[in-house]
C-alpha cells in the first residue's frame, strides 16, 4: 500500500546575485514585535507508492501549496488533509491497477470517474462520511488543475465537464446574495439536514450528570493534566488548542468580574499578554473561568509534578501551563488536535466502559457545547436568553452572531421538545401511573 511521510520544511527562495545562485530563508514579520522570524512548515506530506518510489508530481504539489501557507492563503492542516486525500486515491489506484495519468476515450473508464463512483458507494454503505467523500474529490480536482497549469498534463487532457451556476446564500447581515460558481460532473453533493438545530463544528452537549461522571472518572483514574483540561473545557468553553497553549501568566493575570466573586476573566488570542492560540486568530478578554478552578490551576503551576515536567522542557516551552511527562507541549502545530490528549481520551472511554458509562462518542470539544448550553439554559430560566447572547458570544470568542445564535436556537428547541414529551407522557400514561401508584385496598 502507498504511505505518507512527513517532513519539516524550512522554506527558502532562490536569489541570483553576481552570477551566483544561493538560497535565502524566507522570513515574515511578527505583527506584535515587528521582528523578522524564520518560518518553517512542520508537517509537509510526502507520498510514496507501495514500491517505495515517490509520487513526484503529488509531492511537488504539496510543496507549491506549502509556499502559499506563509502568505496566509492556506493552513498547514489543510495540506496535511490534502496528503491524506491523495493517499486514499493512490491506494485505490494500486488496487484497481490503474495509473493517475491514464486517459481513456470513454468517460466511464477514466480513473477520476471510476474513483468518484467508489467514493459514492463508500458513503452510501456508511464506510466514510459524505463530507469526506466530497472533500476527497475536491482535493483531486485541485491537484489535476495544478497539473494542467504546470503543463505536466497536456492542456487537452480530458478530465471533466464544467458549467457555471448561481448559488444563493445569506451574508452576515441576513441579506440574500448570489455567487457564480463552477460545477463539474465529478462533484459529490452532500445533502444538508433541514429542521435540526446544529451547533458549531457538529458539537453535542452532554447532560450535567454525564459531565460530572466524566470529570469524576478523569480525576480518579486518569492523569491530573487531563482532569484539569477537561475542567477548563466544561467550565470555560475553551477549545483544546487554546487549553494546550495556555501560559502560567494567563492564569495569574485573571481579572475579577465586577460583583461576581465566583468568576474571573482571562485573556486569550494573539493580542493577549501573553499570546495564547485561538481559532481564526480571534482574541478575547471575556473568557469566563470559575475562581475555584483558577486557584486549582495556580496550585498546579507550582506543584512538584509540573516542576519535573518543566525541568525537561525546552526554554521556549517552560512557560506553558500544561506539559507532557517528557516536557513537550500537548498541542501540535496550529490546529486543535493533540495526539497525547487523544490517547488519554481513548483510555478515558475504555475506563468508562468498565464502569458502565457509555461515552464512546464523546470528544473534548463536546465540553465546549456543554458549557455554552449550560449558560444559555440559565439565561432562559431567568427570561433573558436573547439579551444574554452578546455576553455568550464574548465568552465563546465567536466571530459572528449567527454562530452564537445556534446555541440559543438549540436550547429553545430542546425546551419545546421536553415540553411536548412531558405532555405526551401525562396524556398517554397518566392513568396507568395513577393506577400503578394507588395504595393497596
Amino acid at each position: 500500500m502507498a504511505r505518507l511521510e512527513y517532513v519539516c520544511l524550512p522554506l527558502e527562495c532562490c536569489v541570483v546575485e553576481g552570477g551566483a545562485t544561493r538560497f535565502v530563508a524566507q522570513e515574515i514579520v511578527d505583527p506584535r514585535t515587528r521582528l523578522k522570524i524564520r518560518v518553517t512548515a512542520d508537517r509537509i506530506p510526502e507520498l510514496l507508492w507501495a514500491t517505495g518510489e515517490f509520487w513526484s508530481e503529488a509531492n511537488l504539489w504539496f510543496l507549491s501549496r506549502a509556499r502559499r501557507m506563509f502568505s496566509g492563503q492556506l493552513k498547514e492542516d489543510t495540506i496535511v488533509a490534502n496528503g491524506k486525500d491523495l493517499l486514499a486515491y493512490a491506494n485505490w489506484l494500486e488496487r484497481a491497477g490503474m495509473h493517475w495519468w491514464q486517459c481513456h476515450p470513454r468517460d466511464d473508464q477514466r480513473p477520476l470517474n471510476l474513483y468518484r463512483g467508489h467514493l459514492v458507494r463508500s458513503y452510501e454503505q456508511g464506510v466514510i462520511a459524505p463530507t469526506l467523500a466530497s472533500r476527497r474529490m475536491t482535493t483531486l480536482k485541485s491537484f489535476y488543475r495544478w497539473l494542467l497549469s504546470e503543463e505536466i498534463l497536456s492542456p487537452g487532457f480530458p478530465l471533466w465537464s464544467e458549467r457555471n451556476v448561481r448559488v444563493a446564500y445569506e451574508d452576515v447581515f441576513g441579506f440574500r446574495r448570489h455567487i457564480e460558481v463552477v460545477q463539474t460532473n465529478l462533484d459529490i453533493k452532500t445533502a444538508k439536514r433541514v429542521g435540526e438545530a446544529s451547533l458549531e463544528e457538529g458539537l453535542q452537549p452532554v447532560s450535567l450528570e454525564v459531565r460530572d461522571a466524566i470529570l469524576d472518572l478523569a480525576h480518579r483514574r486518569c492523569s491530573h493534566e487531563l482532569f484539569l483540561m477537561l475542567s477548563l473545557g466544561f467550565w470555560s468553553g475553551l477549545r483544546l488548542g487554546t487549553v494546550t497553549d495556555l501560559k502560567v501568566q494567563s492564569i495569574e493575570n485573571a481579572v475579577q468580574i465586577h460583583e461576581c466573586a465566583a468568576l474571573k476573566h482571562i485573556s486569550v488570542g494573539p493580542l493577549a499578554n501573553p499570546p495564547v492560540k485561538m481559532k481564526l486568530s480571534q482574541s478575547s478578554d471575556g473568557i469566563v473561568v470559575p475562581t475555584r478552578l483558577l486557584e486549582y490551576l495556580l496550585d498546579y503551576s507550582i506543584s512538584l509534578a509540573r516542576g519535573k515536567r518543566v525541568a525537561l522542557a525546552k526554554p521556549e516551552h517552560k512557560h506553558l501551563l500544561f506539559l507532557t511527562i517528557k516536557g513537550n507541549p500537548y498541542g501540535r502545530g496550529k490546529g486543535d488536535r493533540s495526539a497525547t490528549v487523544n490517547a488519554e481520551m481513548s483510555r478515558l472511554k475504555r475506563l468508562a466502559r468498565q464502569e458502565g458509562l457509555n461515552i464512546d462518542d464523546f470528544t473534548f470539544h463536546w465540553s465546549r457545547a456543554t458549557f455554552a448550553t449550560m449558560w444559555a439554559r440559565a439565561a432562559r430560566a431567568n427570561g433573558h436568553l436573547h439579551e444574554f447572547m452578546p455576553t455568550l458570544k464574548r465568552m465563546l470568542a465567536h466571530k459572528h452572531d449567527r454562530t452564537t445564535e445556534r446555541y440559543i436556537l438549540w436550547v429553545e428547541k430542546e425546551q419545546v421538545r421536553a415540553t411536548v414529551m412531558d405532555e405526551f407522557t401525562r396524556t398517554m400514561f397518566g392513568p396507568f401511573y395513577q393506577v400503578a401508584g394507588a395504595p393497596d385496598a
